[in-house]
C-alpha cells in the first residue's frame, strides 16, 4: 500500500514539474498560458502594440529572447518587432522587424518592473495572421509561447468577438493594485479572500484603471471576480504580500 501511495504522489510530482512554466508571460488579462489564442483587429498598414511583462520563476537567472513564427492564417505580409521589458539586468530596446529581440535577463523569481510591446504591423492585404510568440531560453533549454490571431477586413467566425480583458497590476501587490477592464459600466469587481470573505467592491467603467488601496490587508491569497449584468464574466487570483 504504502508503495502504491508513493508511486502515485511521484507521478503527481513529475506532473506538477513538467506542467510548470519557467517563465510566466503576462498580459493586462493576467498569465498567457500555451493554450492562449488572442484575437485582435488591426487595420491594414496600421501597427498594434501588445504590451507583455515576464517572470521568472526559478531561484535562478535566466535570458531570453522574444521570437516570432508564422503558424499560418490567410496572409503572410505581416511584419512584428519586438522592444524589451526593463529588468534589474537593463532593457528596454527595440530590435529591427522580424528579428528575435534583443537579450532579456531576469534575476532569480524576478518580474519585469516595466512591460515590454511586441509590434505587429499588418499588411495590405485583408484576412488573419496567425502568430506563435515564443520566450526562449538562449541556450535552448526551454521555451514558452502562446498564439495570436491578427485580423483585418471582415472577420471570421474566430475573430468576430470583441477581445474583452481584466487585469490587475502589480501582482503580487504590496500596497495597492489597479484594476482594468473594458467590460462596460455595468461590470462589478468584488475581492474575496481565502475564506470567502468579500474585502471589497467596486463598480465602475475602468478603461483607465483604478487604484485600490490594499496596504491594510494580511498577506495571502485574494480573488478578484469580475461581474458583468449579473454574471461571473472572470477570475483574476491576487497575492498581496507586503
Amino acid at each position: 500500500m504504502k508503495r502504491i501511495i508513493l508511486l502515485v504522489f511521484s507521478l503527481f510530482l513529475v506532473v506538477g514539474i513538467l506542467s510548470s512554466q519557467t517563465i510566466d508571460i503576462i498580459d493586462s488579462t493576467g498569465v498567457v498560458t500555451n493554450t492562449t489564442s488572442k484575437v485582435y483587429n488591426v487595420a491594414p498598414g496600421t501597427t498594434y502594440e501588445y504590451k507583455v511583462d515576464l517572470k521568472n520563476n526559478t531561484s535562478n537567472q535566466v535570458e531570453v529572447k522574444m521570437h516570432a513564427y508564422g503558424e499560418g492564417g490567410t496572409i503572410n505580409d505581416w511584419v512584428v518587432s519586438f522592444c524589451t521589458p526593463i529588468t534589474s539586468a537593463g532593457g528596454g530596446l527595440c530590435g529591427m522587424p522580424n528579428s528575435p529581440s534583443a537579450k532579456i535577463t531576469l534575476a532569480a523569481n524576478e518580474t519585469t518592473s516595466t512591460p515590454g510591446s511586441i509590434k505587429f504591423t499588418q499588411g495590405s492585404t485583408s484576412g488573419e495572421a496567425i502568430v506563435k510568440i515564443e520566450i526562449a531560453d538562449i541556450n535552448g533549454s526551454f521555451s514558452d509561447s502562446f498564439i495570436i490571431i491578427f485580423s483585418t477586413g471582415f472577420p471570421s467566425s474566430i475573430s468576430s468577438e470583441l477581445v474583452k480583458e481584466f487585469s490587475i497590476f502589480p501582482n503580487p501587490a504590496s500596497d495597492n493594485f489597479k484594476i482594468k477592464h473594458n467590460y462596460g459600466p455595468n461590470a462589478v469587481v468584488e475581492v474575496y479572500n481565502m475564506l470567502g470573505k468579500l474585502v471589497t467592491k467596486v463598480k465602475s467603467d475602468f478603461v483607465n484603471g483604478v487604484n485600490i488601496d490594499a496596504s491594510k490587508w494580511d498577506n495571502g491569497y485574494y480573488f478578484c471576480r469580475l461581474y458583468n449584468d449579473g454574471k461571473i464574466q472572470k477570475t483574476i487570483k491576487l497575492v498581496v504580500a507586503h
